[in-house]
């Protein structure tokens, strides 16, 4: 099987070394973590002065799986992520946003063949949670029924939230990553390790899978140099994931 080449960089020019790429990814996280608490507290605010005698405490712990603020946070917060990356990587002089991040549109026959894989690792880890008796998490059944649109909640956790995630994890943190001394493989490790470490709305078993999906992410982007996959099996896992619940 042949895959897309993408460009190489010439000599002149390099990507953010290793401690820039840190620096950007720690201020582009630290704007993504503000701006979803911003979402939050607003929200909270709206609902305390609707409701003077609520406990703000159960109240934050109740919208921290609420779909309908999952929604609106992620919705604000992912783009607006999104475009800093873009900023940041157009400052590196003599890289556009395509060639630095790798999106290049992929054959048919590759995106297919990544998104069975997907599909084999679903069933896979759902196959292996059934015979240790785990039972599934209840997050996303949290979000699904507290939702108060489900276009608005598959927009958001099917869509913006692979987009920016891809972008950031198995784009600009990954490509600095890999231009370093921690290589190709040190980059797979690394980035799908900071990214499962993100998601602590789960147990440590649905934390693990999601650490060996990073791995098959990052593994893809390798394979076709095209960040187009991982964003296509990324949004496939989580459209599937909702859809598992409205089913059920």
């Amino acid at each position: 099987m042949t895959y897309p080449s993408s460009p190489e960089p010439s000599s002149t020019f390099q990507r953010w070394g290793l401690w820039a790429t840190v620096g950007w990814s720690l201020c582009i996280a630290l704007v993504f973590i503000m701006s979803q608490t911003l979402v939050l507290l607003g929200v909270m605010w709206t609902t305390m002065a609707q409701n003077p005698g609520l406990d703000p405490v159960i109240l934050a712990q109740r919208l921290e799986t609420d779909g309908g603020v999952l929604s609106l946070a992620t919705l604000l917060s992912n783009p607006l992520c999104v475009g800093l990356v873009a900023l940041v990587i157009r400052w590196r002089q003599g890289f556009t946003v395509k060639r630095y991040l790798e999106l290049h549109w992929p054959n048919w026959r590759s995106l297919f063949l990544w998104c069975g894989i997907t599909l084999a690792l679903i069933h896979g880890i759902d196959f292996l949670k059934a015979f240790i008796d785990r039972a599934p998490s209840s997050f996303t059944t949290d979000i699904y029924q507290s939702a108060q649109s489900l276009p608005l909640l598959y927009l958001a956790v099917a869509v913006a939230a692979p987009l920016f995630e891809e972008v950031f994890f198995r784009g600009f943190m990954f490509q600095g990553l890999r231009s370093s001394f921690f290589g190709d493989w040190g980059a797979v490790i690394v980035s799908s390790g900071l990214w499962a470490v993100i998601h602590l709305q789960y147990d440590v078993y649905d934390v693990t899978g999601i650490f060996i999906f990073g791995l098959v992410l990052a593994l893809a982007q390798i394979r076709t140099r095209s960040l187009y996959i991982p964003i296509a099996m990324h949004a496939l896992n989580n459209a599937l994931a909702l859809s598992q619940v409205a089913l059920s």
